[in-house]
């Protein structure tokens, strides 16, 4: 089961823990209410669980890692000939945006990509504090969203997701025109 928090998987205990404190819950309110009566026989199997796990998080990204991660995505522009997830990978980390912010671009919000000034406006409904942003483009982000460009306009004709606008399509594969993940 998919842990809604989190999308991760929980594993089958913390499944356990999460449905007889629910159940418990359920129990407690009907005793409040008169519709049962005793001691609530949930608690004891609560209790019989033990102490719930530390939490593990994920883990942030090292800055010393960061050449070794920037080579191995120039790397991959090797063996595809449309790179468009190491590409957007590479904006993210130029951009310091937000993966959403930047997953799922529109080239409307693109600006002044071909200047000497390229911005990019991320509109209120994709900012976690609903705040609009402007982003200015570094020249390696703007070399990239033109790279972009150059692709959809030679194998992105017809594909739903450069016919809607988006920046980040996929141009091959199985999941062609559908959004990089």
């Amino acid at each position: 089961k998919e842990d809604k928090r989190t999308g991760r998987k929980a594993n089958r205990v913390e499944t356990l823990r999460r449905s007889i404190s629910d159940l418990e819950k359920s129990i407690d309110y009907a005793g409040e209410n008169g519709w049962f009566e005793g001691v609530n026989p949930v608690t004891r199997v609560r209790k019989g669980l033990g102490k719930k796990p530390k939490a593990v998080g994920r883990r942030a990204f090292k800055a010393d890692r960061l050449a070794d991660f920037s080579k191995a995505l120039f790397a991959v522009d090797a063996a595809l000939p449309y790179p468009i997830t190491a590409h957007l990978l590479r904006m993210l980390t130029l951009t310091g945006a937000r993966t959403r912010e930047i997953r799922e671009l529109k080239w409307a919000e693109v600006e002044g990509l071909d200047t000497d000034a390229p911005m990019l406006h991320i509109p209120t409904d994709r900012m976690k504090k609903r705040l609009a942003w402007s982003v200015p483009l570094s020249s390696q982000a703007a070399s990239l969203l033109r790279d972009i460009q150059t692709w959809q306009s030679v194998v992105g004709t017809g594909l739903k997701g450069v016919e809607s606008g988006y920046v980040f399509v996929r141009l091959q594969g199985n999941y062609k025109g559908r959004l990089c993940s």
